[in-house]
């Protein structure tokens, strides 16, 4: 037993362990690592909630596209036609209905809001969220008002045709430029307006489904076709 305990004596005198030094060295070696893994994990989980929130704007982007190009087609009849506002008549079903589609912007450098503002209760809505602009274009089928004779009848020349512009408004167009991450994406729709004064039967039988769509990709810029799909929901995720 005494030769055993010597031993441990001995062995314990030779193998003294870890210094100070070396125990703070491991230490901080540890904590660099341990820091390195919990910056990528964030910054991987910050990644994956910035595609998600982006993929969220685009859906509802070409929803609420979609909407107004549907809703634009079964109108009555252009009330005002602004470049960032248009209100229109519209009978789906329940009665006459006046709807405008009004753009809001945002605060400083934030991006602003479209909304859908309707005569009947509660209709007050908004319909898609991030929107850094959005344009709206009016046309006719009156070629006796295409002064310039470039087969295009623009709001310029309806307004110089005599009586109301508005009310010979054949077609609208919409630009929506939408804040998607670190890009600008651009979305396209074009309607017919069917049922309004100023469109002959030529006009409301062919091409109006159309919308501008090209994938074409500009530096930030990306291009969508605003037409697809079939959702009556509104287009902010908020909503």
């Amino acid at each position: 037993m005494p030769d055993l305990k010597k031993k441990c004596k001995q062995r314990l005198e030779q193998d003294p362990g870890f210094t100070m030094v070396e125990v703070l060295v491991a230490m901080a070696i540890l904590t660099v690592i341990m820091a390195g893994m919990l910056s990528f994990l964030f910054g991987t989980s910050r990644n994956w909630q910035s595609s998600q929130d982006t993929a969220e704007a685009i859906d509802n982007a070409r929803i609420g596209l979609n909407r107004m190009t549907r809703e634009l087609k079964q109108s009555s009849g252009i009330i005002t036609a602004q470049p960032d506002t248009v209100t229109f008549e519209a009978d789906f079903g329940s009665g006459t209905e006046t709807i405008t589609y009004r753009f809001e912007p945002g605060e400083g450098s934030e991006p602003g809001k479209i909304w859908r503002e309707s005569s009947v209760a509660d209709g007050d809505s908004i319909l898609v969220g991030q929107v850094e602009s959005v344009q709206f274009d009016y046309y006719g089928s009156d070629y006796r008002c295409d002064t310039n004779g470039d087969g295009v009848v623009t709001l310029a020349e309806l307004n110089n045709c005599g009586g109301s512009a508005e009310s010979k408004i054949a077609r609208v167009d919409i630009t929506l430029h939408l804040s998607a991450g670190d890009d600008v994406r651009e979305f396209v729709g074009q309607a017919w307006c069917r049922n309004c004064a100023g469109v002959s039967d030529d006009d409301s039988s062919g091409g109006d489904d159309s919308s501008g769509d090209g994938d074409s990709d500009n530096g930030s810029h990306h291009s969508d076709d605003g037409s697809s799909g079939g959702d009556d929901s509104s287009g902010d995720g908020s909503s």
